[in-house]
């Protein structure tokens, strides 16, 4: 369409057919009305139309559109089932090799899309991440329209919904509130430059924290039973 000619209703059109007919979630939409904004204000810079008819819209909040979703053991349990029954034409399991390394490791996707045999030493059992911005990392190869085709459809036969970046999720939180590593540990593990960014990436439930006070009243009680003492 001439740029010219897109209104808010235009705008409105398109969010309810990504929400209907390419069942996107809220953080994506938002992603993309943003993304629109951007270029509408570039098209007034350019007086190539006036106003952004995307602020006529509304727009999912930050609230409305996190993404987290830390897997429980039944959903990983059946989402594994299902993606190792999905091989290519030479027998492979990518899905599930990559799953696996991602709930196991805590690594990014594009880490492991990037990655290859040259990087993996196996005297010492390690793998060297390169990066983000290098040529090889830009190279996702698993990120192709039919491999995602290949996620959505296990997903669906394991009866789970979630996305690959939610296995990075679920390693944090498991290492934060199941195995209690510290917050400067699981940073470096992890590949985060400071404390605030893991925050993200720990979700601990409402069962942990009231288990966490039941300790913390267990280690009150002690400590004023010594002071009686």
């Amino acid at each position: 369409m001439p740029v010219v000619s897109i209104d808010a209703g235009e705008i409105e059109r398109y969010k309810t057919h990504r929400v209907q007919i390419n069942a996107v979630k809220d953080v994506t939409l938002r992603h993309d009305l943003h993304a629109f904004s951007l270029f509408f204000q570039y098209a007034a810079k350019m007086r190539w139309r006036d106003g952004n008819p995307v602020r006529e819209v509304s727009i999912p909040s930050d609230a409305e559109a996190v993404r987290m979703h830390p897997l429980s053991p039944e959903e990983e349990k059946a989402y594994f089932k299902a993606a190792f029954e999905v091989t290519d034409r030479a027998g492979r399991r990518n899905l599930y090799d990559v799953a696996k390394v991602l709930i196991d490791q805590g690594c990014r996707p594009e880490e492991i899309m990037a990655a290859s045999k040259h990087d993996f030493d196996p005297e010492s059992s390690t793998l060297a991440i390169r990066g983000g911005k290098s040529r090889a990392a830009k190279r996702t190869l698993y990120l192709t329209p039919e491999v995602v085709a290949i996620h959505d459809r296990a997903c669906r036969e394991a009866g789970v919904s979630f996305v690959l970046y939610d296995l990075r999720h679920t390693f944090g939180t498991r290492q934060g509130t199941e195995l209690k590593t510290d917050p400067f540990t699981l940073a470096a593990i992890m590949g985060h430059a400071n404390l605030r960014t893991i925050m993200r990436y720990v979700h601990p439930d409402q069962p942990q924290q009231k288990q966490a006070m039941e300790r913390y009243a267990v280690a009150m009680r002690r400590r004023k039973m010594r002071r009686v003492k």
